[in-house]
């Protein structure tokens, strides 16, 4: 300390990280936590420590005296403490303030320090603002969202941050319903051949004619076989046999009754036989033939009535049932009256 100093040139500057007050003959006090002093302060709080780093203790005398802020906390100007990340962002080292968690991402943990360490938005749901600390809410029904979405309703050419797909609407074959992240699939029977489909009210019966072989169909497999009927909500190509005197086509949805003159002996038949020589098919839906009846024959097909078989002619018998042409000449010695079936 001096004294009697007869000019300006002749006072000392003040220590560094120190201050010193007008008319002081000492040091008035140390630098403040926070801040930094050089030589020559004239105040505790002469240099704020800048953002990004703090200082803990009084004394400081240069910038290099302020710490770099660490890593899950940030430090605002002229800061004695860092202050802890908080829920929703991430901190790396250094931060001057907190950086928001990105769309498509939450975090619900405080003292993040980096991007990665954000939450991906959980599947069926979807993160559309920033800082979140948890998802917004649900999928919209109709729509499928993966990891990261941004959106309720995301298209298929929405990407996440990570550069992946975060959703896109329903597809055909099945049906979203609110938080989906993956689609229902229409059941057997049924089929969906439109995007964004809700409920499983969505899905279509398999129609007359047809089948829906497999779960999540976007159309229908295939026609009915031939020789089955399909009456809707079929799940294979032969549904329903046609019954013994009926026949079907490819894609019939009923099965249709053989007219006189002809028959089908069984079941599954695709077309209907032509009733044989010797025999004739009377009523319709018949399943097996009425052999012509002894004394009679026929050499024709085709036939639908009793009427169509022909009397044996004279010199001639016809002794069995179902014969297409006579037996033969009546011995000698005898005589046949035509339809008389013995000699």
């Amino acid at each position: 300390t001096l004294s009697g100093q007869s000019s300006l040139d002749a006072c000392l500057p003040c220590t560094a990280g120190s201050y010193c007050l007008e008319g002081a003959d000492s040091t008035s006090g140390t630098c403040a936590k926070g801040y930094y002093c050089p030589s020559g302060s004239h105040g505790a709080e002469t240099v704020a420590c800048p953002a990004g780093t703090y200082r803990n203790s009084t004394g400081a005398s240069t910038i290099d005296d302020c710490d770099d802020c660490i890593e899950g906390f940030y430090c605002e100007e002229g800061v004695a403490e860092p202050t802890i990340c908080p829920r929703g962002y991430y901190c790396p080292a250094n931060s001057e303030s907190p950086i928001p968690c990105p769309k498509g991402t939450y975090g619900n943990t405080d003292s993040l320090i980096s991007e990665d360490q954000c939450t991906r938005c959980d599947l069926g749901h979807f993160c559309d603002g920033l800082a979140m600390i948890l998802p917004r809410g649900q999928c919209n029904a109709g729509f499928i969202c993966l990891q990261g979405s941004t959106t309720a309703s995301p298209s298929a050419d929405d990407v996440n941050i990570d550069g992946n797909s975060m959703g896109q609407p329903c597809p055909a074959g099945g049906y979203c319903t609110t938080g989906s992240s993956e689609a229902e699939p229409c059941p057997l029977g049924t089929y969906q051949n439109t995007t964004g489909s809700r409920t499983i009210d969505d899905c279509t019966d398999c129609p007359i004619g047809y089948y829906c072989g497999g779960v999540a169909q976007p159309g229908v497999t295939g026609p009915c076989d031939a020789g089955f009927y399909c009456t809707g909500k079929a799940t294979t190509a032969q549904q329903y046999a046609a019954d013994p005197g009926y026949y079907t086509g490819i894609g019939y949805s009923q099965q249709s009754a053989c007219d006189i003159g002809y028959y089908t002996p069984g079941a599954n038949y695709s077309e209907c036989l032509t009733c044989p020589q010797g025999a004739y098919c009377p009523s319709v839906a018949t399943s097996n033939y009425t052999l012509c009846p002894a004394s009679t024959y026929s050499n024709s097909t085709g036939m639908s009535s009793i009427n169509d078989c022909n009397e044996c002619p004279e010199g001639k018998y016809c002794d069995t049932n179902g014969l297409i042409e006579p037996v033969g000449d009546c011995a000698a010695g005898y005589y046949c009256n035509g339809s008389s079936p013995t000699q």
